[in-house]
This record gives structure tokens, sequence and C-alpha cells, in this order.
């Protein structure tokens, strides 16, 4: 395999797989109010973010402008990208109103159909019947839009005293499940964990037949509600209803990954694939796709801290170098990596250290190392490894070497059944052509990516 010296900057978006994001967002969110209760609840914009958080999350109108902008450019594909990372975002788009414009609700709920199990069609079917009924979801929409001021100020009491009116003639639960999610929120800010533990278990029930998720978070609230008010066997109860059918690897929405941690009597009382410390690598992961490293980075440390064999710790390491790249905290991350290339996570290790050098212009180095990488591993044992060098080297404009590593790296995650790598994988080398401007390449490979499910 021929590798070529060349001149280039890898760029922090692409080390690792790492698919970070700008957060904007920061600039634009209101004060954050804290609850009575101490750091159960908290309100930072139009979101609940649970215990103390070391960044804002983007805000619902930051979200929906980017939707907007790839919609009007042809870009669904990244449009559903931005809806798979954000679908907590992606669902307050829908419920907050038709303010975004109809074509971008539409795309936000065809995306969140897409992966609604076991019903589709519950978003698309509000969207359709909000354009065609306004008049029936007026009222609701007003009450909904005074919440959250009301929120923001802390005057959780009053919000729970609210009497919402959702429509009950309409052709989905959602509105209905809204309402009893504010009222429930509200409800066990204001420190009454037995009236909350109701309005979320029957927000729950009525999620059930149409989309897993959001059932998932209303059960797990109830979870949290229940153990609050002291009622152990009710919280674990709820919490196995809740955590039942989940995947930890697939899991993208924070809250649930945050409720799962927080709703557990102890941390070994988490069960099989879903041990506390396999949770919280899992929401760094999540963390650093939303565009914030910092948390990422906390979260990998914690995991490391718990108790468990997976992911090893060496693993976690690597994660949290990754972190410390993206924070631009180079030096860290090559310490941290030059103990690792000692381990046996020596591949991934001196892989992250040569994109390191390549992006610092250090080309011989860089090369040498993902040389290395390769060489000792294959792209069934390691594709995450080939996928990185493969990118560099395209990158690099040696495109046929690195054509050939992506090409045994996208098999290797195909023969391992990785959707989510296969799709980071895609999703770099879509970047990578429509920045070359080859149409051909761009083409096929939009149309693998919208193929995953």
């Amino acid at each position: 395999m021929k590798w070529i010296a060349c001149s280039f900057t890898v760029t922090t978006a692409l080390l690792a797989g790492c698919a970070a994001s700008s957060n904007s967002a920061a600039n634009r969110v209101r004060p954050t109010v804290s609850n009575e209760a101490g750091q159960v609840l908290r309100v930072d914009g139009e979101s609940v973010v649970l215990g103390q958080a070391t960044t804002r999350p983007m805000s619902r109108e930051v979200f929906t402008a980017r939707v907007a902008e790839l919609i009007a450019i042809d870009r669904d594909e990244d449009a559903g990208a931005l809806v798979r990372v954000f679908p907590d975002l992606a669902e307050e788009a829908i419920l907050s109103g038709p303010s975004a414009g109809p074509r971008v609700h539409r795309a936000i709920a065809a995306w969140l159909d897409a992966q609604a199990q076991p019903a589709r069609g519950g978003w698309a079917a509000l969207v359709a019947d909000r354009e065609s009924n306004p008049g029936r979801y007026a009222g609701h929409q007003r009450s909904r839009a005074s919440i959250w001021p009301a929120l923001r100020r802390g005057a959780f009491a009053e919000v729970a005293k609210l009497e919402l009116t959702p429509p009950s003639d309409g052709p989905t639960p959602w509105p209905e499940i809204d309402a009893l999610l504010l009222r429930g929120t509200a409800t066990l800010a204001a420190g009454h964990p037995a009236d909350a533990a109701g309005a979320f278990d029957r927000a729950a029930d009525l999620a059930a037949s149409w989309d897993g998720r959001v059932e998932a978070r209303a059960r797990l609230f109830a979870a949290l509600a229940h153990k609050l008010k002291g009622d152990f066997q009710a919280s674990m109860d709820a919490r196995s209803s809740a955590t039942g059918n989940l995947r930890v690897a697939e899991i993208n929405d924070p809250m649930i990954l945050r409720l799962m941690l927080e709703s557990a009597a102890t941390p070994s009382s988490i069960q099989s694939d879903a041990s506390s410390r396999s949770v919280r690598a899992r929401l760094g992961r999540v963390e650093i796709q939303r565009g914030s490293p910092q948390a990422a980075l906390l979260a990998w440390r914690a995991a490391e801290a718990d108790l468990g064999a997976e992911p090893p710790t060496n693993v976690l390491r690597l994660y949290q170098a990754e972190a410390l790249i993206a924070l631009q905290q180079d030096e860290a991350a090559i310490a941290m990596l030059a103990g690792l290339a000692r381990t046996e996570v020596r591949p991934e290790a001196l892989a992250m250290l040569g994109l390191v050098h390549l992006r610092r212009n250090q080309i011989d180095t860089g090369l040498a190392m993902l040389r290395e990488a390769v060489e000792s591993t294959t792209a069934h044992s390691h594709p995450h490894v080939h996928a990185d060098a493969g990118l560099a080297l395209v990158s690099a404009g040696d495109v046929e070497t690195g054509r050939a590593l992506m090409n045994a790296a996208r098999s290797g995650y195909e023969a391992h059944g990785d959707d989510v790598g296969l799709r980071q994988l895609l999703t770099n080398q879509l970047r990578y052509a429509r920045s070359v401007g080859d149409v051909d390449l761009a083409k096929h490979t939009r149309q693998s990516l919208l193929t995953l499910p």
C-alpha cells in the first residue's frame, strides 16, 4: 500500500470520527433557573436540564434555523443527522407550534417518524392536522407559550396549577402528552414528586403506542419521581419498564441517559449492558456529538471511576483524549495518547496521534503513525482505525489509498452490523466528496446514507 507525504490540515471535526458541531446557541439561551429542592431539575432556554450542566443546550430556534438552511440547499440527509443527534430539540420544534414554517416541520416530523417505534407517522400526522385545522391547536399553543417564561423565572408551583387544554379530537396524542410532561416537570421541580409521578406515568402510557423514546423518557421521569417520594419499588418497576427495550449504544437523547443514572437505586442496580459505566460512556459520546466536549470529558472521567469492565479503562481514556483534542488541548491529549500507545489500544492511540500530528502539519510523523496503526490491524478487527487513516489520506490527496482504506473499513462495519460507525464513515466521505466536487461519489454516498436505519 502506497503512502504519500503531502502538506495539509485535518480539522478537529474529523479526528477519530468525531462529529462535533459548534454550539453557537450558548449566547442565545436565557438564564438558568434552579428549583427549590436543590438541583433535581433546571430550566435553560426552552430545555429542561437534569442536575448540573457544564454547557447550555442549543436553542430550539438555532436548531430549526439549521434544519431550514439544510433543506433549502437540498441537504436532507444532513437535516436527518441533526434530528438523530438532537431528537429532543426536534420534538420541541414540532410541539412549539408552526413558527418555523410547514416545510421545516414536515421534514423534522418525517425524520422523527423514521426513528419512532412501534408506530411511524404520528409526528407527521400532528403536523399535517395542525396545518389543516389550526384553530384546533390555538388554545394549547397559547397556554404552552405562557408556560416557558414562568418556568424560566422559577414559578414551578404556578405552572403546576395551570389548566392546560390540549385538543382532544386530533389524530395523535402528542398535545396531551406534551401537556402532561410539562405539568409533571413543573410539579416535580416544585417539590411534589407524588403528583408528578402520576402525570409522567400517564404520558408514558399514551406514548407507548407511538414513540418508544418519548415513552422511555416519561417512564424514567416517573421512576425518578417515585424515588424522590420514597417509593423505591414503584421506582424500580417504572425504571425496569422504561429500560427493558433500550439499547444503550443507540440512545441519542442525553436526558434519557441522565435519568437512567439518577433513577437507579444504586449503581449496581443497573443491569446487563446498562451499567452506570456504560451509560456514562454513552452519555459522553452523545455530548461530543452535540458539540459539548467539556461535558463529554466529564462523563468519560466519571465512567472511568465507576465499577465495571465495559468499556475498558483504556478505551475510556482514548475517549478522553478525543475530548481534549476537541477542546484544543493538544498537549494534554498527546501525553495521554503516548501512554496509551504502550497498551492494548496502541493502534487506536497511534491513529489518533497521527491525526493530531497531521493537523499540526507534522506530516512525516503523522503518516508514520497512521501507517503503523493500519499495518498492525485489519479492517475487520479495527474498521475505525482504517476509516480514520483513509479519511486523512484522501484529504491529503492520496485518493487511491485513502478510498481503499475507507472501502475496507466500510466492509468491516457492515460485517459487524455497526450502523453507527458506518454512518459516521459515510458522513465523512460525503463531506469529502462535496469539498472536492466529486459529484458521483457524493451521489452514491448520499444514497447509501439514506438506506441506513
